[in-house]
């Protein structure tokens, strides 16, 4: 189980995957004007996803059900 921490965990029975997520919002977002375009890019860092706008960073990784190493990535992601 899970507890007290603001890492998610999603599964996907079907195709026996999972995510493991951790959403940072940014407390400083700067104004946009409506000719600027927002853009998302997704970087490979340290092995692990980012998603990264104005607004938020996410960090994930994808993982088969039975991988011994998500839980190494779970400590990671609860420590960023």
């Amino acid at each position: 189980m899970i507890q007290d921490t603001d890492v998610w965990v999603y599964s996907f029975p079907r195709i026996d995957k999972f995510i493991l997520m951790k959403l940072n919002i940014q407390e400083h977002v700067p104004e946009m004007t409506d000719d600027q375009e927002r853009i998302d890019v997704v970087t490979k860092e340290k092995n692990l996803f980012y998603l990264k706008n104005p607004y938020i960073e996410l960090c994930f990784q994808v993982f088969d059900s039975n991988d011994p190493a998500a839980k190494d990535y779970y400590k990671i992601l609860k420590n960023l």
